[in-house]
């Protein structure tokens, strides 16, 4: 009887992490997902993914969907606030066509992005590095203190690699 009830347990168990494993992955683990930004004050993650129309190509208004994945809340998946949007984690868009967008970060305008497509067709974000061109998947702030609105960025690193060789790139930009 012990057993059983071990087993039964042991395979609920199972299910549910299958379940939120699922779950995860829908929030995130699309071919849809263009890059993550990361910071080193929490687990929480900033997902980036493209927003396409009907007819596959960019939605006009908005190109590129931004999303939280609150790992500190239950893996609750929650859009960016107006202040976080507007000042902090959102895109300012320079050009905006069908297969093609331009962009900054809200929070600063040293570094452009592009959103195209790459040799297999799918969207892809790149930005120049010191390297050359890269296709961006994840970036990483180094947050040390300050406040809400005026938080203390040490470092930002961009990970990407080289569409060509595919070699992995890791710019460190200091401030």
């Amino acid at each position: 009887m012990e057993k059983k009830i071990e087993h039964n347990f042991r395979n609920k168990l199972l299910l549910s992490l299958l379940i939120i494993l699922a779950e995860i992955s829908d929030s995130y683990g699309s071919s849809n997902t263009l890059f993550m930004l990361e910071r080193t004050m929490d687990k929480n993650q900033i997902f980036y993914s493209v927003n396409l129309d009907e007819k596959n190509k960019l939605d006009d208004e908005n190109p590129i969907d931004i999303h939280w994945l609150k790992r500190s809340n239950g893996n609750k998946v929650e859009p960016l606030t107006w202040i976080q949007n507007k000042f902090g984690y959102g895109l300012k868009f320079i050009s905006k066509k069908a297969d093609y967008a331009l962009f900054q970060f809200a929070s600063s305008n040293k570094r452009n992005f592009e959103l195209k497509k790459d040799a297999k067709g799918q969207f892809k974000v790149y930005t120049n590095s010191e390297k050359g061109q890269i296709e961006v998947y994840r970036i990483f702030i180094h947050n040390n203190g300050g406040t809400f609105l005026a938080p203390k960025i040490s470092a930002i690193d961009i990970y990407g690699k080289n569409p060509t060789t595919g070699e992995t790139v890791v710019e460190s930009m200091k401030f």
